[in-house]
């Protein structure tokens, strides 16, 4: 007998693996001595194993499916609802624009140790916003080589996350740097 894919023996009453009850699908087989496989001295070399898999493409060619037939239905609409959730979350985190951005203003990002860009020209009066999506903290000084100027018009701690906006309203060139990293310069030049 083949139960959804399961093989049994003859007369067997196993039935559906996920029920345990006899499947809608059962084939009734009759096992004979041709079907099973022997060796040159007349043994079962494998035993009951192979007399399954000869009774397994027996019920193969009659029609019998060799996998179990049942689908679970209640994971389809599970399915469907995470695909959903991952693209409303997808187009959620696209709009990573700030205010400063939203009015005109500039983003500068901090990663790797860097200010991305490393340099920049804005008008009088801009906005920037400095970004820290590093992974260490940050300051954000009006200086170069990690040294503040001497009157400096920004010196400010940046942590993980967070983010600070300097308006340059006066025109020139302005050395920005960190503190905490000598090597993070930038240059923004206002006109």
């Amino acid at each position: 007998m083949v139960v959804c894919g399961m093989l049994a023996e003859a007369g067997s009453r196993s039935g559906c693996s996920r029920t345990m009850r006899p499947c809608r699908k059962v084939r009734q087989m009759s096992l004979t001595s041709e079907t099973t496989p022997v060796d040159a001295a007349g043994a079962r070399p494998f035993g009951n194993l192979l007399q399954r898999l000869a009774t397994a493409r027996q019920a193969i060619s009659k029609g019998a499916k060799p996998m179990h037939a049942h689908r679970n239905p209640s994971s389809r609409p599970s399915m469907w609802i995470a695909v959903a959730v991952g693209l409303i979350l997808a187009a959620c985190s696209a709009n990573t624009g700030s205010s400063a951005a939203a009015s005109g203003g500039t983003v500068v990002k901090i990663v790797g140790l860097a200010y991305d860009p490393t340099s920049l020209t804005v008008k009088a009066g801009t906005m920037v916003t400095f970004q820290n999506n590093d992974t260490v903290d940050h300051t954000l000084t009006n200086g170069k080589d990690g040294k503040p100027d001497a009157n400096p018009l920004f010196d400010k701690n940046l942590p993980v996350g967070k983010s600070e906006t300097v308006t340059f309203s006066t025109a020139g060139t302005f050395n920005v740097t960190c503190k905490i990293h000598s090597t993070m310069n930038m240059t923004v030049t206002v006109q």
